[in-house]
């Protein structure tokens, strides 16, 4: 699991010097993507402590986040990008000046038992499924983003872990679409549709699909 996450930093690194290159949106799409994965594999390795390695793939994720959503609004405020875009390269500079220090913490982890990682994994997953049957039948904007979030981090774990959870790495994969469909009509992106509730409708049922493949396979 670390060695895949050492592979995994380094997409992240790559994709930064692409960003050098151009800042197009997807460049910035896919260094936000690496760096999500990056925070999530970080997040799933209970019991390995990599506090900077977190928080600084945090701040460099959420800078990548503001830039992409800025780009993609259907009516872009000039004003704001350049802001985002400076407070981006900020983010960039911080990191390559920290990343020795990342390189260091990583070096020091130890890889857990696939075995270990597994039960973590089942846990995460139970958790996941509770969550999921709490949602409003509304899906709230708020409640469904964090949930939005929850289900690409397992999607991230999900992948890591070999065996019979692939079927579920694809439900997962449906309900985070569907919901970050949903997010970008919520929030304005990209999106000519004029209701909510075939967004709301569609991220329901791909929801019950993943919560019914958690208890089935765990």
């Amino acid at each position: 699991m670390v060695l895949h996450l050492k592979r995994r930093l380094g997409l992240l690194d790559d994709g930064l010097v692409k960003l050098e290159r151009s800042l197009s949106i997807g460049n910035v799409h896919r260094a936000r993507k690496a760096a999500r994965v990056v925070r999530d594999l970080a997040a799933a390795l209970d019991g390995v402590r990599l506090p900077e390695l977190k928080k600084e793939t945090d701040r460099l994720k959420r800078a990548l986040g503001v830039v992409r959503d800025l780009q993609l609004e259907k009516q872009p405020r000039p004003s704001a990008l350049p802001p985002a875009l400076a407070q981006l390269k900020a983010a960039a500079r911080r990191w390559r000046k920290h990343r020795p220090t990342l390189e260091l913490e990583l070096a020091g982890a130890k890889s857990i038992s696939r075995k270990r990682l597994a039960r973590a994994l089942r846990h995460r997953l139970a958790r996941l499924a509770r969550r999921i049957t709490r949602l409003p039948a509304t899906a709230p904007p708020r409640a469904a983003h964090r949930l939005r979030m929850r289900i690409k981090r397992a999607y991230t774990i999900v992948g890591s872990v070999e065996g019979d959870e692939r079927q579920l790495r694809v439900l997962l994969g449906r309900a985070a679409a569907a919901l970050g469909d949903l997010h970008d009509f919520d929030a304005g992106l990209r999106t000519r549709r004029k209701s909510r509730r075939p967004l709301v409708v569609r991220a329901g049922r791909a929801l019950v699909d993943v919560a019914h493949a958690i208890r089935s396979t765990h």
